[in-house]
């Protein structure tokens, strides 16, 4: 028997222990605390995704000021519920979709409307409930440019998809600007141009970028075809047929994927963020206490937007300051229940006025007129549309609408619900896009808001934190701000 032969045993043993060392230390690598300061669809598709990658031993503490689905809430209005918030959901959104057939909620289609488009003297364009007339009377006022839309949105769509692709292979990007450029270099680039000029570049004409592009800005982000050209092309998307909603509120997905993640709940405010070595100190106050409270984790991950009007929380021991302000837009949604006034419209019937009134002019009173849909299946008929002998409508503007003004809106007011508050960036194509990182292993989901802000992205923000905060944790680079071999690094137009 050789020395060698003789060694053979303790080396086996001790290359077995080192195994076993290495299998320990990673099981407690693979369970680190996670904290996430936010509510809404972004946090609790964060929250989501991260149960999924980091496996049920991971501790998830989620913290929310308000209430569970952020800016997705309902009114009640004469017994009935209305979503508030988010209201559409795009028949591409796959995300939401995943959701709601995942947490077995049943959907709602939004048909049967017809779309109005109002100079603030007549309507320069009045559409139809049915498809074929629809069509006609589009391109009887706008011509060729009613194809080339089609064209423009499948585009867009299809560019839009590979980023479902990137992130089920695992990618992650730490910018925004990251991120939009694995879908499209163009989407990056068009962040930095007018909506205005990109379509104009785009061929489209001066007359469909006013009123139908305008009306449809106005109604969704209260802004002008000034607004940087992707979310003005995200705006316009939802031109097309299969909108739908979720029965009972969008706000039930936020809260059913959050109770399916079995994260902790905190009903708390975080007041400050504090980098302590190679974790992070949360502090917050909880809703029943004035006593702060302090919680160290491995992964911060921060799903609120910060702006103007939002709780400051307050960063320490950083070697700079996290940047996350954003420029947030005031909507005003104010529910009135009762009958417009017709005349003003120029119409002779209730029945003649058209149930979605955008405006091409951004200087009037209000961004849209839209007559509501009740949340439950219930109390719609079984075309989609809503009974109009209780009518709600859901007026947008910039500010808060008088008695007066309102009067001038409405012959009859039975009830007045507002809803006042920061909803979407103030977009600009000269604002700089903001990165989803902010530190090691903190990272601000609402960054990609900047792009564009819709349920729909803040769920894809949310699962690119998550895979982001998972292959950092467990040092997968190549994973990181990179495209997989298999695309071949195209994506060009």
């Amino acid at each position: 028997m050789t020395v060698l032969t003789k060694l053979m045993p303790p080396l086996s043993l001790l290359v077995f222990s080192s195994f076993l060392m290495c299998r320990f230390t990673l099981c407690e690598e693979k369970a680190p605390k996670i904290a996430i300061i936010g509510g809404g669809i972004g946090g609790a598709s964060a929250a989501h995704y991260c149960r999924e990658l980091f496996g049920k031993d991971t501790t998830i503490d989620l913290y929310e000021a308000e209430q569970v689905g952020g800016r997705l809430r309902t009114i009640t209005i004469d017994g009935k519920k209305y979503d508030s918030g988010g209201t559409i959901l795009h028949p591409r959104n796959f995300y939401m979709k995943n959701f709601t057939k995942m947490l077995e909620l049943d959907t709602v289609d939004h048909k049967g409307g017809v779309l109005g488009i109002y100079d603030g003297k007549e309507f320069v364009f009045t559409g139809s409930k049915y498809s074929l007339v629809m069509l006609s009377k589009l391109l009887w006022r706008y011509g060729y440019d009613v194809i080339r839309l089609n064209f423009f949105i499948q585009d867009l769509l299809s560019k839009f998809s590979r980023i479902y692709d990137l992130q089920d292979q695992g990618m992650a990007f730490t910018s925004t600007s990251g991120l939009l450029k694995a879908m499209s270099p163009k989407f990056e680039e068009m962040t930095h141009i007018s909506t205005k000029a990109a379509l104009s570049e785009a061929g489209f004409s001066e007359k469909f970028i006013k009123e139908l592009v305008g009306g449809a800005l106005m109604s969704n982000y209260g802004q002008t075809t000034n607004v940087q050209g992707f979310v003005g092309s995200v705006s316009i998307a939802g031109a097309e047929p299969g909108l739908w909603s979720v029965e009972g509120g969008n706000n039930r997905v936020p809260e059913g994927l959050i109770k399916e993640a079995k994260v902790n709940l905190n009903m708390a405010v975080v007041t400050d963020i504090t980098l302590t070595g190679k974790q992070y100190e949360v502090q917050y106050l909880n809703k029943d206490s004035s006593s702060p409270v302090k919680k160290a984790y491995d992964i911060v991950i921060i799903a609120t937007p910060f702006h103007q009007d939002s709780k400051k929380v307050n960063f320490h021991g950083f070697p700079e300051t996290p940047k996350t302000y954003q420029d947030f837009h005031r909507t005003v949604a104010t529910y009135v229940r009762g009958v417009p006034n017709i005349s003003k419209f120029g119409q002779q019937r209730l029945d003649d006025l058209p149930t979605a009134i955008l405006v091409s002019n951004p200087n009037l009173i209000f961004n849209s007129i839209g007559l509501q849909r009740p949340v439950d299946k219930k109390y719609r008929n079984p075309d989609g549309t809503v009974d109009k002998s209780h009518p709600v409508y859901k007026v947008f503007s910039q500010e808060p609408l008088s008695d007066e003004q309102l009067g001038e809106l409405f012959t009859t007011i039975d009830s007045k619900d507002v809803v006042d508050w920061m909803a979407y960036p103030h977009y600009k194509s000269s604002e700089k896009l903001l990165n989803f990182q902010l530190h090691d292993q903190m990272y601000y989901l609402n960054s990609i808001e900047l792009a564009a802000s819709c349920m729909e992205t803040s769920a894809i923000g949310g699962r690119n934190v998550a895979l982001l905060a998972y292959n950092r944790w467990f040092g997968i680079q190549g994973k990181i701000d990179n495209l997989p071999k298999t695309s071949g690094g195209k994506t060009e137009l």
